[in-house]
């Protein structure tokens, strides 16, 4: 175990955004607590961010390719830090820095491998060789850890299915929460910025608005929307779809809306910093991935009192409640998400009911209580680790030694 100073916890990502945007609630919330935490993953905007807000950060060499050199090369890194820093606990995110993060810590002789797998890289569009491949790499990462957070209960019976780990071993919590008070505004206030955001983009007064958050990446379905709008678009050619968000498929989209006739109705934002506001100016919130966990969007959508039209797939199956929050549609079914789509635009109580329930469906995903679940479970791991002296947060220790 490491001194009594305090316990040592690594937080490891392939993404320093990720780590950023996945872990830092918890992260801030250890911090305060007392605990040493630090951040290792790819140098990138994110892991600069938590530098910046005083965590010590460690670049890794890392690219999420299939090339075993590059593999090794993170894995090597990894190794090296986790020897050097002594952790008492290392938690890795996602897939990928599962696997390499894992098997890193594994060789390192680390005291306790927590992994958070936020959503499988499985999908059911995949080839089933495909699909029993990349279970057997997720198995690797999940037989190397102590323990596994899921973020969905689905995501937890496919775990043990494909693992044959026992259930103590899984956690499952509502994903990686969010500020839900950021998303909802007085009445009055969202009416005021739903005609300023519609102003600066350019949409009129009584237009219909789709929106999407997302990265523009095939894997969201992002060609399957512009199907769906083209449906939706010849029964009303003022309706507009406005997505945010970047990616590798910026200029695919734009060209397919182009050959398709919908280029009036597609608005590409690029990231942008300011969702909430952008849900002021939608009528629906639409998601169309091919695989999630627990998507954030969903929950951003639900708390500003969006309905929410999404795939029905594992995470999402858990957020929406077909009829009541909104509806689910297969994968890649561009006629069900327009029919979808379509019955929200031509019923506004329906839209305005779906909404309302679904911000009171959202409490359950507010960060602080995922945070306290997650906080709970550290504190659970920490007494079993030794004795609680031996692992206790600083400002504990200060408070023993002085009494």
């Amino acid at each position: 175990m490491s001194g009594a100073d305090s316990t040592r916890i690594l937080q490891i990502a392939a993404e320093g955004r990720s780590l950023n945007s996945f872990a830092r609630p918890l992260m801030d919330r250890l911090r305060a607590e007392g605990y040493h935490v630090e951040a290792a993953a790819r140098l990138d905007e994110g892991l600069k961010a938590l530098g910046e807000a005083g965590y010590p950060i460690h670049v890794i060499r890392v690219a999420q390719k299939m090339n075993p050199l590059m593999w090794t090369t993170a894995i090597r890194d990894l190794h090296a830090i986790i020897r050097t820093g002594n952790y008492d606990i290392v938690h890795t995110h996602t897939s990928f820095a599962g696997l390499l993060g894992n098997l890193a810590a594994r060789l390192a002789g680390a005291h306790y491998i927590l992994y958070t797998q936020h959503g499988f890289y499985v999908h059911e569009l995949m080839p089933r060789w495909k699909q029993w491949f990349w279970y057997r790499i997720e198995g690797i990462a999940i037989r190397l850890c102590e323990h596994m957070i899921c973020v969905s209960e689905e995501e937890q019976e496919i775990a043990i299915r494909e693992t044959r780990q026992p259930a103590s071993k899984f956690t499952t919590m509502p994903g990686i929460g969010i500020d839900v008070s950021r998303f909802q505004f007085p009445l009055e206030q969202r009416s005021s910025v739903r005609a300023q955001i519609r102003d600066e983009l350019g949409i009129a007064p009584e237009a219909f608005v789709i929106l999407t958050v997302a990265r523009l990446t095939r894997d969201k379905g992002h060609y399957e929307v512009l199907r769906a709008l083209r449906l939706v678009a010849d029964k009303d050619p003022e309706i507009r779809l406005v997505v945010a968000g970047d990616g590798p498929e910026a200029e695919g989209l734009t060209a397919e809306a182009k050959n398709i006739g919908v280029a009036q109705q597609l608005m590409l934002l690029g990231w942008r910093d300011d969702v909430p506001r952008l849900h002021c100016a939608a009528d629906v919130f639409l998601l169309a991935s091919h695989r999630e966990g627990m998507p954030v969007a969903t929950m951003e959508a639900m708390a500003s009192g969006l309905p929410v039209v999404a795939t029905d797939i594992p995470g999402c199956r858990e957020q929406v409640v077909p009829g009541e929050t909104g509806y689910l549609v297969p994968v890649a079914d561009a006629e069900a998400m327009a029919a979808s789509l379509w019955k929200i635009r031509c019923d506004s109580a329906l839209g305005s009911s779906m909404g309302e329930r679904a911000k009171d469906r959202a409490a359950m995903y507010d960060v602080e209580y995922v945070v306290e679940k997650q906080i709970e479970l550290y504190a659970t791991i920490i007494s079993n680790l030794g004795t609680r002296s031996a692992v206790q947060p600083a400002r504990d220790q200060e408070q023993t030694e002085g009494s």
